[in-house]
């Protein structure tokens, strides 16, 4: 042994730290292996092969560009007679690097040794850093598909640390963080991951998915969806779960062939069949009911009880003749041809009745006047009421109703009668002072 491999030793282990180990073998010798990161070039990229297809061609090759390899190791073992008398033992293991490689830089190493004998581990650490320099290496790396995905997990790794290391500007919460507190989108812009979380689950939690995207105004502006591992990474899975199905439910809603389980336990998807238009079964629950109505399966000879008719007969007359189609798949095109003509006439009835009959205010029942003054008595409670504008009126004074001057009904009460006024009003006065009296002897 001698002072050189000493100092050698603990100069290297000031440098390298961690990276470099040694210790002495049987022999009494220094051993040990030194594990160096290499600088990467710019256009470092690997070649991931895909499966063999049965022709024995690779399908689905892809290249990845990366920005760090895993380092390479060093081992050593130093003879007494090292550094002036033998030179040291060397071997190189590195994953992405062949067997003709390794030997390459092996020997460059001893030729290194053998022009100048002298310590040379970090001589050797050094050429391996700047491995790129030193030998032949083509661009993409061909790599077995296990090795390639340590080289992608690796750089991975690196890009996290580097990553973790840097400070960014959130653009929600505008303070300047650590990335190890950040999170960086599939698009690439960077925000604080607390804030993130928050603003994805708030959305998710409301139902606005749409909103669930990059908050960057570029993002924002061109549509830009995020995958859905980062969405996952933020608000875990079970938000993640609502997220999509809050999404394939608003997919499968602008499809006029899919309907949702009337169930409100389910709410599951469910398609026409393709033999029996009206039938819809539950994906999810396997509840079987009607496409068009909604209610429990009742056969296709049965018409359906449709709600809403005055609005879908509105929206079917406003629609273009391509949004008639579509309500014809949703509603069934008999189903709302019927719906249609059922509200045709429900609006001719009531055009009838505001034309011809005024409603009682108190039991709202149309009564039509077939003769006689604007006193009308409702057949059906008894109410008292102006015929004109369907007022209450008190039984005992029913004309000071009609003798308002300037009032809507004011001098009317015999409009329309075609018979003598004076003698109208005469029966009408004799018929309220016979009701007076009735109440009076009620009293006594």
């Amino acid at each position: 042994m001698s002072d050189e491999q000493d100092d050698e030793m603990t100069a290297l282990k000031a440098i390298f730290d961690d990276a470099f180990e040694y210790g002495r073998n049987a022999a009494h010798e220094y051993t040990g292996k030194l594990t160096v990161s290499v600088n990467v070039p710019a256009e470092a990229s690997i070649l991931m092969a895909g499966s063999i297809e049965s022709d024995g061609s690779r399908a689905g090759i892809i290249t990845r560009s990366i920005s760090a390899l895993p380092p390479v190791t060093l081992f050593f073992t130093l003879a007494a007679a090292y550094p002036k008398g033998a030179a040291p033992q060397i071997a190189i293991a590195c994953v992405w690097l062949s067997a003709q490689q390794r030997a390459e830089l092996a020997r460059q190493m001893h030729e290194t040794w053998t022009h100048e004998p002298d310590v040379i581990l970090f001589h050797c650490a050094d050429l391996l850093q700047n491995v790129f320099d030193r030998i032949s290496v083509a661009f993409p790396l061909v790599l077995a598909d296990d090795v390639a995905e340590m080289v992608i997990e690796h750089d991975r790794a690196q890009q996290q640390q580097r990553f973790d290391a840097t400070r960014h500007n959130c653009g929600i919460c505008l303070e300047d963080k650590l990335g190890a507190v950040c999170y960086a989108l599939s698009c690439g812009h960077v925000f604080c991951r607390a804030c993130l979380t928050e603003f994805f689950a708030l959305h998710i939690n409301e139902g606005n998915v749409a909103a669930v995207q990059c908050p960057d105004h570029a993002c924002i502006k061109f549509g830009a969806k995020l995958l859905d591992s980062d969405i996952v990474a933020l608000v875990g899975h079970a938000l993640h779960r609502r997220y999509s199905e809050i999404v394939e439910k608003r997919a499968l809603d602008t499809d006029p062939s899919i309907t949702w389980c009337p169930r409100r336990t389910c709410e599951g998807s469910a398609q026409k069949d393709a033999q029996y238009e009206k039938l819809a079964i539950c994906r999810k629950c396997g509840y079987a009911f009607c496409f068009y109505c909604r209610r429990s399966w009742h056969g296709t000879g049965q018409f359906c009880a449709v709600d809403n008719h005055q609005r879908i007969t509105r929206e079917y007359s406003e629609a273009s003749d391509e949004m008639k189609r579509y309500m014809e798949l949703k509603y069934g095109a008999s189903t709302l041809r019927r719906i249609v003509s059922d509200a045709e006439q429900v609006q001719e009835t009531n055009r009838w009745l505001e034309e011809n009959t005024t409603t009682c205010p108190t039991c709202h029942c149309s009564i039509q006047k077939a003769f006689g003054c604007n006193h009308m008595t409702c057949s059906v409670c008894g109410t008292h009421f102006c015929y004109l504008c369907g007022a209450y009126l008190t039984p005992n004074s029913v004309l000071d109703h009609f003798n308002v001057q300037g009032g809507r009904c004011g001098n009317r009460l015999f409009e329309d009668l075609g018979a003598d006024p004076e003698q109208l009003f005469l029966d009408a006065y004799q018929e309220e002072a016979a009701a007076a009296a009735a109440v009076v002897d009620g009293l006594h």
